[in-house]
Parts: structure tokens; C-alpha cells; sequence
């Protein structure tokens, strides 16, 4: 977990909750081991002791991609919307998936969404990712590259229309 603080005074508590992966980027260092993500009672737990307020945002973030799990993303959404509802929750992803759960997202009290995009053409992402994997399997890069290019623009849209 850290903390950061935000220009107007808030905070920003960055929760790694989520243990798995779904590409890699070239020459990056190697990823640490899913066993360093919270769990979801130990991360419902961290912001409990934190007593966070209206000014605070608190993301959910990796080692992994959020939304891999996403059924473990959204269960500690909602508990920590019950449990902290003025923060405004948030997470990280390069956004595979994310049209699909958007409105679930929302209803269990995600506010923002943090989108990586390194670049948007097919050609470059080849160059910049090791491995892209949108589903259960490793797809050959081009293709996974092609995919990843429309699911980030599907999930803008999702999350637009989500509000």
C-alpha cells in the first residue's frame, strides 16, 4: 500500500489488491509475486485503521490488473463503499474487459477509473508489450495488441456511459 498527497489537500491510499496479470511490458522490471497483493479482508482492514474521509481517493491497483479478478475487485469495492462511502474509489487497469463490468463497477461504488494507455496504434504496442493476454490465453501479439487498442476504447465509452 502507499499514500500520496493530492494538490488540494486530500490523499490517495493505492491498494494493491490485485494478484494478476494480464501483459508485460518490455525491458520493465519483473513484476513482484502475487503473493504481495492484499487480500480483501486485509484491505478493507488497512483503510478501516485509516479512518479515510471525503478528501481522500482510494485506488485499487496491482502487482496484477484489477479487473483480471474482477470478481475480487468488485466484492472489496462494495465493502469498502459500505464501509467509507465519501471516499471516492478509483482504479488501475489497462482496461481489458472494462465495457463488460462498468456498470457494475458503478454500482459498487467505483467514482474513476485510471486507464493506462501507452500508445494507440497495434504497431507500437508490439513494441512496447512482451505479452498481451485479453483472455484465458496468450494470444499472439499482433492480434492481442489489436484487442487491447478496442477493449481500452470500448471501456472509455462503458465507463462514459456508466458515468
Amino acid at each position: 500500500m502507499t499514500a500520496d498527497n493530492l494538490p488540494d489537500g486530500g490523499s490517495i491510499i493505492r491498494l494493491p489488491v490485485a494478484p494478476q496479470a494480464n501483459s508485460r511490458i518490455r525491458f520493465a522490471p519483473l513484476q513482484p509475486p502475487a503473493t504481495q497483493a492484499l487480500t480483501p479482508s486485509e484491505a478493507v482492514r488497512l483503510v478501516d485503521a485509516m479512518a479515510v474521509g471525503a478528501e481522500c481517493r482510494i485506488e485499487l491497483t496491482g502487482p496484477g490488473d484489477p479487473l483480471v479478478t474482477a470478481d475480487l475487485t468488485v466484492a472489496v469495492l462494495r465493502e469498502l463503499y459500505a464501509r467509507s462511502p465519501l471516499a471516492r474509489l478509483s482504479l488501475a487497469t489497462l482496461g481489458i474487459g472494462g465495457d463488460r463490468l462498468a456498470k457494475e463497477l458503478q454500482q459498487a461504488g467505483l467514482a474513476e477509473i485510471r486507464l493506462q494507455v501507452n500508445a494507440v496504434d497495434p504497431v507500437i504496442l508490439e513494441k512496447i508489450y512482451a505479452w498481451i493476454r485479453p483472455g484465458l490465453k496468450t494470444l499472439a501479439l499482433p492480434e492481442a495488441a489489436r484487442i487491447l487498442v478496442a477493449e481500452q476504447r470500448q471501456t472509455v465509452l462503458a465507463g462514459k456511459e456508466a458515468g
